[in-house]
């Protein structure tokens, strides 16, 4: 199964729609698109846009961030602009797991000027022990909007923002399924910055991590005995 992974989109569908012909020309069509949160789910208000495309030939997924209206998306029933599924949190398909919710650094910020923002923004404990209590066997890729804690990110800060904040609330959640899992990739968004990394268990195993700048693309090669993963830089 081929599988693109999109950056955050926060509404900008001709920069998103950029890096899916840039993607597309270098790679061929994907079997799947998932989108990894901040998708820009605000079906009123200011800047709300479509993506100009409403049928892309394949399968078209996204997770949540926190830069979405919560309270009307998780009112959504069937597919949003024709061929978008909302994944909700814990959404597990094909050996892949996708976990949506992050904490608005900007929170302060947005609530000062009349901005969005949403209580529902960020994982909690009664979403996440159900992941934790499935024992899937199959795990081998977790897509998320934030990270774990036990990824280094203080490098990806910008210190108007006050640091790293690795005692947030999603972050210590997500250390709790890596810790189950031990996925061999994770790819998240949420930081606008490209980078990776290896984050290594104490049994040895490793997990090698991606964090995809906004609407940055990567290319996932997934199937029973294969797992390969590309990006678009």
């Amino acid at each position: 199964m081929k599988i693109f992974l999109l950056g955050d989109i926060h509404g900008e569908w001709e920069h998103a729609d950029q890096s899916y012909e840039n993607a597309t020309a270098k790679w061929g069509s994907p079997d799947l698109l998932i989108q990894v949160g901040d998708f820009g789910y605000y079906p009123t208000g200011v800047g709300y846009k479509v993506w100009h495309r409403n049928d892309f030939g394949h399968r078209c997924v996204f997770i949540d961030g926190n830069h979405e209206m919560h309270e009307a998306l998780r009112a959504v029933e069937g597919k949003i602009d024709g061929c978008w599924e909302y994944a909700r949190r814990g959404w597990h398909e094909s050996g892949m797991l996708g976990i949506g919710g992050a904490t608005s650094v900007d929170k302060a910020f947005r609530l000062k000027v009349g901005a969005h923002w949403s209580d529902l923004e960020d994982l909690t404990r009664e979403e996440v022990d159900p992941i934790l209590d499935a024992n899937y066997e199959d795990v081998k890729v977790v897509i998320s909007h934030t990270c774990p804690s036990g990824f280094d990110m203080a490098w990806a800060c910008n210190p108007m923002w006050g640091g790293e904040h690795k005692d947030e609330i999603t972050r210590v959640l997500l250390q709790e399924v890596l810790e189950k899992y031990k996925p061999e990739v994770w790819v998240f968004g949420h930081w606008h910055v490209s980078g990776s990394g290896t984050y290594h268990h104490e049994d040895g195993t490793t997990t090698e991590w991606q964090c995809l700048d906004i609407a940055q693309m990567a290319k996932l090669e997934l199937s029973d005995d294969v797992l390969n993963l590309r990006i678009e830089v």
